[in-house]
């Protein structure tokens, strides 16, 4: 996505998985922004960029690099609103049922029976089986295309990656976690967003990578805003972190800044979390991220909640904001004990995570 040249097409990692343990029913994912390129000119948009120079610390020049320019794009571009979003799935073609809303973001759900995916994979099902089962049993890629009319932005062909019913699912904190963000204060958080190159966490991707081996399926879920999607994805493929789902907060640059930046930090992650847990039911999910911000409260709250599901939660010890073993032991007083490990360096849950997995 560029919607600093032209109209242009986020879409977020597709997905699809059965809807009920019959395996009958699919449900294909596909969420995304349309957007126009934004003006440097505007009176708010030249006044929210003074301020983050002025909150950053940042050099005039600093502002005109190709790494700012590059990441402010996305955060003044316009949404393209009420636009017919379409999808085409192999040959067949569905329209969503609602249009884009005033930022240009869509959400769709498309069903699908098991035999008609099939059909669309090409996937020969043997006699006397079942289309569900046998959909289920691998790594089926799925091809999509996303456009809207009238026709503003180019057409996005993406693949969709399958959930399957039963298996590990690791939901992944981004910042701080696998991505070197520093998050407090906001000075950094916003220069380390703005003005620098994104880094890795040591060992995180070669972690992940052990897990995917094992037949883990990835969810990354961050406080960081949707515009960062395109370089936060570079940055897991040119790592080869393994491939997931993202699941980012939706933000809209303006006068209120810092105010906005900070209550962001703070909601809404524990609703997608929850959702992701409530769609898959029957599988086993590991929860990773930090002791900077509320991971260990959200992830904590979503144990109790969903105590079947949640195998462990393992939190990376930050400098900004340590784990005392007060606030651990308040987190967990009711959690199996174990379930909850604190972390220094991703070394450290390699063997601990190798035995998680064979349970």
């Amino acid at each position: 996505m560029n919607c600093g040249k032209e109209p242009s097409l986020l879409i977020f990692p597709p997905y699809y998985f059965p809807a009920a343990p019959s395996l009958e029913e699919w449900i294909v994912a596909v969420d995304g922004f349309a957007c126009r390129p934004g003006s440097e000119k505007r009176l708010t948009t030249r006044w929210s960029i003074a301020m983050m120079g002025k909150l950053m610390r940042a050099k005039p020049h600093e502002l005109q690099d190709s790494v700012f320019l590059g990441r402010v794009a996305p955060f003044i571009a316009r949404g393209l609103r009420n636009l017919e979003v379409r999808v085409q799935i192999g040959l067949r073609r569905f329209t969503l049922s609602k249009r884009t809303n005033s930022r240009g973001g869509f959400r769709g759900r498309i069903k699908l029976s098991a035999p008609d995916l099939c059909r669309i994979l090409e996937i020969n099902i043997p006699a006397g089986a079942v289309p569900g089962q046998v959909l289920n049993a691998r790594d089926w890629r799925l091809p999509i295309q996303v456009s809207v009319e009238p026709e503003l932005a180019a057409t996005r062909s993406c693949t969709a990656v399958k959930i399957p019913w039963h298996g590990w699912s690791v939901i992944s904190d981004i910042d701080d976690t696998i991505k070197d963000t520093q998050v407090s204060p906001l000075r950094q958080l916003l220069a380390n967003t703005f003005l620098r190159e994104f880094r890795t966490v040591d060992g995180m991707a070669e972690l992940y990578r052990g897990w995917a081996e094992q037949g883990c399926q990835f969810h990354y879920v961050s406080s960081s805003p949707w515009q960062l999607l395109d370089p936060l994805q570079k940055l897991c493929d040119e790592n080869q972190f393994p491939q997931g789902t993202f699941h980012l907060r939706t933000f809209r640059l303006g006068t209120d800044l810092m105010r906005k930046m900070l209550l962001l930090r703070q909601r809404g992650k524990a609703m997608v979390i929850h959702s992701l847990l409530s769609s898959f039911p029957e599988r086993k999910f590991l929860l990773v991220g930090d002791s900077g911000e509320r991971d260990p409260e959200i992830y904590c709250r979503a144990a109790k909640r969903f105590p079947r599901q949640v195998k462990a939660i393992y939190i990376r010890n930050v400098d900004t904001k340590r784990m005392t073993r007060q606030r651990l032991a308040k987190l967990t007083e009711k959690l199996k004990p174990g379930l909850c490990h604190v972390f220094n360096a991703a070394e450290e849950l390699n063997e601990r995570s190798k035995l998680q997995l064979l349970e």
